[in-house]
């Protein structure tokens, strides 16, 4: 019932965010509490992983504390009795302050399809699997929305049905030394490194193999399997970079890319990845569309750099 009296005042606007420097360690140890009943009536085994430097951010903590348990929660509804979740807080660094990178993730029921996804697609969650607990999604609603006016934003993934789920929370980290008022000067500043990049490619475990050595890069990346799906999530999201294979399902990189910069996306840089880069290959295809077309060999040199 609070969650959702919760969802009527976000989308009324009533929520405002009271926010201060927080250690979100603390902010961890509070959502424990909330979740432990809940957790212990179902005999969960729960492991925290907790970093001994101090990771803060600009928040309300309140609201941070509601996102945190409403994963645990999440992840203790949909996980058969005795079953195991792990709950780390861990800093990616970056513009500014970095990433704080909170991963919630259980070995519970999961869901079909393997891929990560942004949580405002994670509904799936509550398809296709047994719904005796309840559960109309609502929680994971709150999550997204309140993750969102931290500045930052949730993803979800799974390896498959019965194969548990993980639920990673990015926000945007404050630095030692800066004051939650400083914020708002500091993020005016050029980011030094890090993009926003959406990755497409048809193979998941190219996807995520480039996805894991951008990350070692300090990029954020969100990931898409197909044409369709990567148009969606790139009006949704706006990256900073687009990086699009060109033999996709549904619609190509050629159909894709245009679909994006006719629907508005003109900002982001979309490079087409593929493993024919000589100057006749470029030629041709310029002529089908205007974009950046590298060589796959060749991208690692520019983005590790960038």
């Amino acid at each position: 019932m609070d969650d959702l009296l919760d969802v009527s005042r976000v989308t009324r606007g009533k929520i405002k965010l009271q926010k201060e420097r927080v250690n979100l360690a603390e902010i961890i140890r509070q959502a424990i509490e909330t979740s432990r009943p809940l957790i212990d009536a179902r005999n969960h085994q729960l492991k925290v992983c907790l970093p001994q430097a101090e990771i803060c951010v600009d928040g309300d903590a309140t609201r941070l504390a509601q996102i945190i348990s409403n994963l645990l929660n999440n992840a203790a509804k949909y996980t058969d009795a005795g079953g195991y979740i792990s709950l780390m807080l861990e800093q990616r660094s970056g513009s500014i302050g970095g990433k704080a990178l909170i991963r919630v993730k259980d070995n519970g029921r999961g869901w079909s399809q393997p891929r990560w996804r942004t949580c405002s697609t994670c509904s799936i969650r509550y398809r296709n699997i047994d719904r005796a607990e309840g559960g109309l999604g609502i929680g994971l609603y709150l999550v997204k929305t309140l993750a969102a006016m931290h500045g930052g934003h949730v993803e979800a993934f799974s390896e498959g049905r019965g194969k548990g789920s993980e639920f990673v929370i990015h926000l945007p980290c404050l630095r030692p030394e800066q004051s939650g008022e400083g914020l708002a000067a500091d993020a005016e500043a050029k980011p030094v490194c890090g993009k926003r990049i959406l990755l497409v490619d048809d193979n998941p475990d190219v996807a995520d193999s480039m996805a894991m050595l951008l990350k070692l890069f300090g990029h954020e990346i969100i990931i898409a399997y197909d044409g369709r799906e990567a148009v969606s999530i790139a009006l949704r999201e706006q990256p900073d970079v687009v990086l699009l294979d060109i033999g996709l399902p549904y619609l190509n990189g050629y159909e894709a890319c245009r679909a994006m910069r006719k629907a508005g996306l003109t900002r982001a840089m979309i490079v087409a990845l593929t493993g024919y880069g000589q100057e006749e290959d470029r030629k041709k295809r310029r002529k089908r569309v205007s974009t950046s077309i590298w060589p796959s060999r060749w991208t690692w040199m520019c983005w590790r750099n960038c």
